[in-house]
Formats: C-alpha cells, sequence, structure tokens
C-alpha cells in the first residue's frame, strides 16, 4: 500500500507517494497547481533491508526537457532535492532507515533535442549530491549516499512541511505562510496605502469640483458675453425681434465653441499622478503575495468564515488566485476592503497559524 504526503510552497506543489516495502516511488512538481501537462516526474524504486529503508533507486526525470518551458527554471533541482531530504526525514523520524541509503541510477539520452543535453545533465546530478562515474558515458552509472554530500541533505521545501493524505492543490488548503503573508502585506504596504489611497481620493474630488466650477464659469462667462453682445447689437439696430432669437441661439453654441478652444484647460494636480504610481505599487505587491500563495486573500476569507461578510460589502473578484488584471479599478478597491475586513478580525486571522 502506497502513502501520499504533499506540500505546497510559493505556489509549488509537490506530492510524493511512496510504499512502506520495496516497490516504486513517484514524485511530482506542479507549476501553480496547473494540469498534469505543467508537472515534472520524478520516480524510481526503494528498497529495504529488514523493514529499513536501505536503497533508493532513481530511475527517470521527466517533464523538464530542453523544449519545454519547465527546462532551466529550477523546478528539477527543487523536485529532486525536497523528495531525498523528504526520504531521509521520514524514514529516520521513524526510525525506518539504514545507517547507510545507498542511492543509485543511470545516466539517458534517449529523447535529447540538443548536444549539450549530456554535459547539462551530468551538471544536474552532480549537484544533487551525486557522482557522475564516467562524465563522457552518455549511460554512465551514478550513485551517493543519503544525508551525504548534498544528498538528501538541501531541500529548497522544508520536509517537515510535507502533510500526509492532504490535498494541498485545493484552494480550502492554508498554510502558515499564507497567513504571515497576508498579515506581513498588510503591515508592509496595504495599511498605510488605504489611508494615502484615501487622503488622495478626498483631494482629487475636492481639486475636480473645483476645477469644474472654474470651467462652468468660464462657459457661463462666454455665454453672458456673447448672448449680451447679440442684445446689445439688436437693441442699437431697433430690431429686437426674431432674428435676435436666432441670435440668441447662435451665440449660445459660438459661446460653448470659444469656451473650448480659449478658455484655461483643467489643470490636473500632480496628486493624480501620485494616485496612480500608488495604486500600481499596491496592485504589484497584492499580485505577488497572490501569485506566491496561489490564492491568498480568498484562502484567508474561506478560512475565517468570512466570505459572506465580505460579498455583503461588495467583494466579487471570485474565489481563486486573484490577477493583476482583476485588480484594474474598483477591484483593488475590493481587496483593500476585504484585507480591512481581515485585519478588523486579527484574532481570527492569527489563530490559523498551527506553528
Amino acid at each position: 500500500m502506497n502513502t501520499k504526503y504533499s506540500a505546497r510552497q510559493n505556489g509549488q506543489i509537490i506530492e510524493i507517494e511512496f510504499p512502506d516495502t520495496d516497490g516504486h516511488f513517484d514524485a511530482w512538481l506542479y507549476i501553480n497547481a496547473e494540469p498534469e501537462d505543467k508537472r515534472i516526474h520524478f520516480q524510481g524504486n526503494l528498497e529495504f533491508e529488514l523493514n529499513k529503508l536501505a536503497k533508493i533507486n532513481v530511475t527517470d526525470l521527466t517533464g523538464k526537457d530542453d523544449d519545454t518551458d519547465l527546462s532551466n527554471q529550477g523546478h528539477g533541482p527543487t523536485l529532486v532535492k525536497s523528495t531525498l531530504a523528504f526520504f531521509q526525514h521520514h524514514f529516520s523520524q521513524q526510525s525506518l532507515i539504514n545507517t547507510i541509503v545507498d542511492v543509485k541510477g543511470e545516466l539517458s539520452d534517449i529523447g535529447d533535442n540538443s548536444s549539450s543535453s549530456h554535459g547539462r545533465r551530468v551538471t544536474f546530478w552532480r549537484k544533487m549530491g551525486l557522482v557522475v562515474q564516467n562524465p563522457s558515458d552518455h549511460y554512465s552509472s551514478i550513485d551517493g549516499v543519503l544525508g551525504q554530500s548534498g544528498c538528501g541533505t538541501s531541500s529548497e521545501v522544508d520536509p517537515q512541511s510535507f502533510l500526509d493524505g492532504n490535498d494541498v492543490r485545493s484552494m480550502s488548503h492554508l498554510q502558515d505562510s499564507d497567513v504571515t503573508a497576508s498579515i506581513n502585506l498588510y503591515e508592509r504596504s496595504l495599511k498605510d496605502g488605504c489611508k494615502q489611497l484615501l487622503n488622495l481620493n478626498k483631494f482629487l474630488k475636492k481639486a475636480q469640483r473645483k476645477q469644474m466650477s472654474k470651467q462652468t464659469y468660464y462657459h457661463l462667462g462666454w455665454t453672458v458675453g456673447m448672448s449680451s453682445s447679440v442684445i446689445f447689437v439688436s437693441y442699437l439696430l431697433g430690431a429686437v425681434n426674431f432674428y435676435t432669437a436666432g441670435g440668441l441661439i447662435a451665440a449660445y453654441f459660438l459661446s460653448k465653441f470659444m469656451h473650448n478652444r480659449f478658455s484655461p484647460t483643467i489643470v490636473l494636480p500632480k496628486e493624480r499622478d501620485e494616485l496612480f504610481e500608488l495604486n500600481n505599487k499596491l496592485r504589484i505587491e497584492i499580485a505577488e503575495v497572490e501569485e506566491q500563495s496561489r490564492g491568498n486573500l480568498c484562502r484567508l476569507l474561506e478560512a475565517t468564515g468570512l466570505e459572506e461578510h465580505a460579498e455583503s460589502n461588495g467583494f466579487q473578484l471570485g474565489k481563486s488566485q486573484i490577477t493583476m488584471t482583476e485588480l484594474d479599478g474598483n477591484g483593488l478597491y475590493q481587496y483593500l476592503d476585504a484585507m480591512n475586513l481581515l485585519n478588523d478580525n486579527r484574532k481570527q486571522v492569527e489563530a490559523l497559524i498551527t506553528e
């Protein structure tokens, strides 16, 4: 019977499925929990002696070939290092590991599309803490000892963060890092950012009303001036009649043209640029946290039971990872309102931390 452990960190999902007796293991790394065509697969076999792990045979690592968009992104090392470190930690915790656990495998150039692929493969396995016995041989054996020389000792994902039987790809799964990321984002940027946005918006609304009043006065001035001219000329000619009415209509449209052409234009205060820059800064920081956690805000609203409260306040950004596009316009203010709601219920948020 196989056991599955999973971990989620910075948008990366790692799943490891393995037996407690001799048998095949599989480890997958999903990029932001994308579908299966966006994953890397590491596999091999575990061998036991007297019910203790004695050997790991590495058989294959696929999904990061040179012609894929997952190549040279650091995903392969993350998966392999994390898997080996997990085995070292898991079986050691249960005292089910030999003093020396050999890690062995064999290179293969099947499927290579470049002459440089072999060299990169040799470099890769050396970085995993394994020795390539004959670097010039495309099918050289590789070997090492688990827990020594970097083999299973330099994981990028803490082995203790792996959870037994949990679906960490689900939206409902929450990690301590999600909570702390949200709190840090609020304290670092959003709390002061909300105050600045409020002050800037108040100032700009006041400035806008003032500018609109000026424009109204300019337009009224042109209208009164043109209309007065028509009436004055008609009076001098002693012909205040039907033509005067037509002249007043023409004066109205002419005054509108003269206003648009010659009146001073609206002066945009520098605070408008400050508001734009602040909006963009906050959107970028929020999007980074959302991407790292693969949906930070929605996870917290769900975990704290504040979803309906947020929706009643106008939150309409959905129930998944929130993108830069969704933060355009009113979306940013919906996000900030929801974050303020979480901050108003800080005790509920901090209670989610398990450490």
